[in-house]
C-alpha cells in the first residue's frame, strides 16, 4: 500500500511532472529521462508506482518515437512485470510492447 504523498513531494511533482510533458513535446530524450529518474526518486519510496509508471510510459513512448526501440522495450517489460493485469495502465503498458514489436517486425511477440 502506498503512502500519501508529503507536501514536500506534491509541490516536487508539480514541478517535475509538467516539465516530463514539455520535454517530452520537444522531443528532448535526455531531458525527460533525467526528470523520470528524479521522479523515481521521489516516488518509489512511498510506492506510488502506477503514477510512477505512468511517466516512465510516456518517456518510453518518446523512445519508441526517436527509435530507441531497446530502452523502450526493456522499460516496458520491467513495467509489465509489476503492474496489475486490471489496471488501465497495464493496458497501456502491454499496446506499447506490441508497438515495439511490430517496429522491430518481431510479429510473433506483438
Amino acid at each position: 500500500m502506498n503512502e500519501p504523498l508529503s507536501e514536500k513531494q506534491k509541490e516536487r511533482l508539480r514541478i517535475l511532472e509538467p516539465k516530463l510533458n514539455n520535454a517530452i513535446t520537444l522531443q528532448n530524450f535526455e531531458v525527460a529521462k533525467d526528470i523520470v529518474i528524479d521522479l523515481q526518486t521521489l516516488l518509489r519510496p512511498t510506492n506510488h508506482m502506477p503514477r510512477l509508471i505512468q511517466s516512465k510510459n510516456k518517456l518510453y513512448e518518446l523512445a519508441i518515437e526517436l527509435n530507441k526501440l531497446d530502452f523502450a522495450i526493456n522499460g516496458l517489460l520491467s513495467n509489465e512485470k509489476v503492474l496489475n493485469q486490471k489496471s488501465r495502465i497495464y493496458l497501456e503498458t502491454i499496446s506499447l510492447i506490441a508497438i515495439c514489436y511490430l517496429r522491430t517486425k518481431n510479429i510473433p511477440l506483438a
